[in-house]
């Protein structure tokens, strides 16, 4: 049986894959939609050339997202997260073999209380 410090590093490497995996697609569309149309070179459907030079679009996340999968695949949206996912599980599990260290160390892990409070 595994002891509670790798316990803590496997359960801190889990979440911080996990959030990775689950939020970068978010990331990658507040990116690109900070970084403007140009990088999307999206189009308003009724804009002629004239107008759209002169009127900037705003753009909305739900476009966003189509075009990128329109265009790259799904796969897009996880485009440039490796160094994320290499980093933050690690950065997890340090962090929460640290807190479960410093909550047995400090006696605050009481599993074992008898008096229920």
């Amino acid at each position: 049986m595994l002891s509670e410090s790798w316990v803590d590093f496997i359960a801190g490497w889990c979440s911080g894959g996990a959030a990775v995996i689950t939020c970068q697609p978010v990331d990658t569309i507040l990116t690109r939609l900070q970084a403007g149309a140009t990088i999307l070179k999206i189009q308003p459907a009724a804009a002629t050339a004239a107008t759209a030079t002169n009127n900037p679009t705003i753009l909305q996340p739900r476009q966003i997202f189509r075009t990128l999968i329109s265009t790259a695949g799904v796969t897009s949206l996880w485009r440039g997260s490796s160094a994320m996912i290499t980093a933050v599980p690690l950065q997890n599990a340090l962090l929460m073999s640290g807190y479960g260290a410093g909550k047995r160390w400090s006696g605050g892990d009481n599993r074992n209380d008898d008096d229920g409070g």
